[in-house]
Parts: C-alpha cells; structure tokens; sequence
C-alpha cells in the first residue's frame, strides 16, 4: 500500500451530443481537466477521496483580472544588499516572464 498513480480518461460516451466536453474538477482547487480528449494522472496517497472529484461537462471560466489587481497581490522583498529578489504571488496566479530593469 502507500502512494499509488491514478489515471482517468473517457474512452467512449454512449448518445453524446454534438460538441460534448468532458472534464474532471477538483473540488477543493476548482480546476479543471480534460478527460474526454488527454488523461489526468495524479499520484495519490493511501486514502478515501469521495468529495474531491466530480465529473463535469463545462470547464471553469476564465476571470479576468484588472492589472492593479494584480499588482495587489504580489509582494516584493529585496534583501539589505540588494542581492537577492524575492516574489510572493498567490498560487493560482501565474507568471510567465519578469524583467529587471536598472534605472
């Protein structure tokens, strides 16, 4: 017993209708996966998940976010020499790219 990988995919649906989406929802981070096209692998540990995982037909929207409140949830921390640069951001936001720039 212990960690085991768990996979999960639609191989067919009986009677879909036109267009038909297929996604897996984290219930405790709301995100959504694909299962009708990709396979979701996740490694589990021992134990019940009964509340965790739904099967859904529409994935999650997308919110758009204003760029100040964006900037709202970042925190910037330089260290006394000015040699170390550290960010905070919420764990659902993303950044794809930081620049430096020395005025």
């Amino acid at each position: 017993r212990g960690d085991g990988l768990l996979k999960i995919k639609v191989d067919s649906i009986e009677n879909p209708y036109p267009n038909m989406e297929v996604f897996l929802r984290d219930n405790l981070t709301m995100d959504t996966y694909d299962i009708k096209n990709e396979t979701f692998e996740i490694s589990l540990a021992e134990g019940e998940y009964n509340e965790q995982y739904s099967v859904v037909f529409k994935a999650k929207e997308e919110t758009p976010i204003e760029v100040e409140e964006i900037f709202s949830l970042l925190n910037v921390f330089v260290n006394e020499n000015n040699t170390l640069i550290k960010i905070q951001k919420p764990e659902e936001l993303t950044i794809q790219e930081i620049s430096l720039f020395n005025a």
